[in-house]
Parts: C-alpha cells; structure tokens; sequence
C-alpha cells in the first residue's frame, strides 16, 4: 500500500514539473506577483527568477519531507509506549504522510497556475481562478484534520 503513495508522490513531483514549465512557458518576462487596489501590478521578478525560485522552493520542502518520512521510517516499534505502538500505526502514519507530500505539491502546482493566470497576456479574469489557492489550502488543512483517523490505530493491537 505504501508503494502506490509513494508512486502518487512521485506523478505529483512530476505533475508540479510539467505545470511550472508549462505556466514558465507563458510568462511575460517580468512576472508580477502583487498588485495595488487597482490592479497595477507593483512588485515584479524576472521569468527566470520566478522558475528557478518556485523549483527551489519546492525543491526544498520535498526534501526536508522526504527525509522526515525517512526518519520516521526508522522509529523503531515498541509495543505500548514510544512513537510508534503498533507497526500498523506506523504504516498509516507514513502513508498519510505520503499524501500529505502528495498534496503540497498540487498546492504548489495549483500556486503556480494562478500566478501564470495572473500574469496572462490574455486578459483573463484571474479573480475567477482565485478557488485554485483556496482549494490547495482547504485540501491540505482536512488532510492535516483526518490525522485523527489515523491515531485511532494508535494502541491498536491485532488479536
């Protein structure tokens, strides 16, 4: 079970690759990332900047969760006390891990499609895609909630 979470990590890492070429690929060449209450664009950074700052950033943060989970991995089981009670509280709390991962990388490819509807050349109404963000949001924070699930396996030992 932990290998097709571990896969779903993987098309994600790479489903944020492909948006932030995709999203780099249609960026003026100076990418606005804030604006005033009119709407004029005020803070600006180049396509590169962006592309090569967004990739670190991401970059970063899977890596810091990757060798979390690795650490975890290797907590040792020990029956009734310590981190880990039971090995199959262990498995699900590195399966909901690899999920989580999982889903701050769609916040981030969905991060990534809005600055590209943002700065898009198009004319787009990029207060209509402003539900991308929220919906990167929202996903995480119940994802993070459903953790109580998980802790109900916590003490849990098989007859």
């Amino acid at each position: 079970m932990k290998r097709i979470f571990s896969f779903i990590r993987i098309i994600s890492l790479l489903f944020f690759l492909g948006g932030l070429l995709f999203v780099y690929a249609y960026l003026p060449e100076n990418v606005s990332l804030y604006s005033d209450q009119l709407g004029t664009p005020i803070y600006f950074i180049s396509k590169s900047q962006f592309f090569y700052y967004s990739f670190a950033f991401f970059l970063v943060v899977n890596l810091l969760l990757f060798v979390f989970g690795k650490v975890l991995d290797g907590v040792p089981v020990t029956e009734g006390r310590g981190l880990f009670s039971s090995e199959i509280f262990k498995n699900k709390t590195l399966i909901w891990l690899e999920v989580l991962i999982s889903l701050i990388n769609v916040f981030f490819v969905t991060g990534a499609a809005f600055i590209g509807v943002y700065n898009n050349r198009v004319n787009l109404d990029f207060n209509n895609f402003a539900y991308l963000v929220y919906l990167g949001t929202f996903l995480i924070f119940a994802w993070i909630l459903s953790y109580g699930f998980v802790l109900r396996y916590r003490s849990y030992q098989p007859s």
